[in-house]
């Protein structure tokens, strides 16, 4: 399991490298549920929102397959850094974690890049990275020993892209509705926000 965690390291290195390349022209964006997000929350176009989808999705592939180039022999046999469902883990329960994951990692960023926050808070624009990264290592500690955290599909689908396994493929696919589920939860919350504020 160590190793295993150690090769999906080594994917997100590499697909933030290829990601952050391009960071002054996409802002930073690395993670598709993100993004769309913003996207409902109407922080993005619907067309930087698809052309970011489809950048992030391209630099994963391109990230996982530097990971399997330095890799090497290690690669196939640590499973390539693919998300799966653990064993002894039903997939519903995997769904279900990785629901939870998204949506607080979504969550908070909508939460911390809120532009009315600086209204009602004593807010230090440079200290926004804080609860995000936060968010994402605690979603981490929780989900690891559950689906090897997917709560970026762009990752998820570098590395299934290039290992090329049947249940990588079979794991990505149940992560995808989970992204379905999420995609509903968000817009409800976010249309709750709206008439809110109105």
């Amino acid at each position: 399991m160590h190793t295993s965690i150690s090769l999906q390291q080594l994917n997100h290195t590499c697909i933030r490298y290829v990601n952050c390349r391009v960071c002054a022209a996409a802002g930073g964006h690395i993670n598709p549920a993100v993004t769309f997000g913003l996207f409902v929350g109407r922080k993005l176009s619907l067309v930087r929102t698809v052309l970011y989808i489809v950048a992030q999705c391209l630099g994963a592939i391109c990230g996982a397959g530097m990971v399997k180039g330095i890799a090497g022999a290690s690669y196939e046999t640590l499973g390539g850094g693919a998300n799966s469902v653990a064993d002894g883990v039903s997939v519903g329960a995997g769904l279900g974690a990785e629901i939870a994951g998204t949506f607080v990692l979504v969550y908070t960023v909508l939460s911390a890049t809120d532009p009315k926050r600086t209204a009602r808070d004593s807010f230090i624009p440079v200290l926004v990275p804080l609860p995000i990264g936060f968010a994402v290592f605690i979603v981490h500690l929780a989900t690891i020993p559950i689906t090897g955290t997917g709560i970026n599909p762009a990752r998820s689908l570098g590395a299934a892209v290039m290992y090329n396994q049947h249940k990588a493929w079979k794991d990505h696919v149940s992560r995808h509705r989970t992204n379905l589920i999420i995609l509903r939860v968000i817009v409800r919350s976010s249309l709750m926000h709206i008439l809110a504020l109105i």
